[in-house]
């Protein structure tokens, strides 16, 4: 294999997840002064047992899903780099790289309800 084939191009998939990534951790930065000293993480019913962390302290959590949104993307979509998955990838490559911001999307998604549940 060579390295013309192994570089990989910009998707329009690519910069819209990277956009996001770059927007929550501007969200964390614009919110972490309104945000409370410990963040609930977690939301049991009531009645609901809940056996892990429900606060996570201030300097953390604002930044916990960013950064995880930035190594799951940068994780999957270096993937089929990686090794011979991307030429078995071939056929379902647009899915893949959908399947990806999907992936960012929802990581935004929950870090956003994280931040306004712990604003109100």
């Amino acid at each position: 294999m060579t390295t013309e084939s192994r570089m990989t191009k910009t998707r329009v998939s690519d910069v819209v997840s990277l956009a996001l990534i770059g927007c929550i951790f501007v969200l964390s930065g614009y919110t972490y002064d309104l945000l409370p000293r410990n963040l609930v993480i977690h939301y049991t019913p009531p009645g609901g047992v809940y056996y892990g962390l429900e606060t996570l302290p201030k300097p953390v959590a604002p930044f916990v899903l960013p950064v995880t949104a930035a190594i799951a993307f940068v994780v999957v979509r270096m993937r089929p780099q990686i090794s011979n998955f991307g030429e078995e990838l071939e056929s379902n490559r647009p899915y893949y790289h959908y399947g990806t911001l999907l992936l960012v999307v929802v990581l935004t998604g929950a870090h956003i309800a994280l931040i306004l549940l712990n604003l109100y």
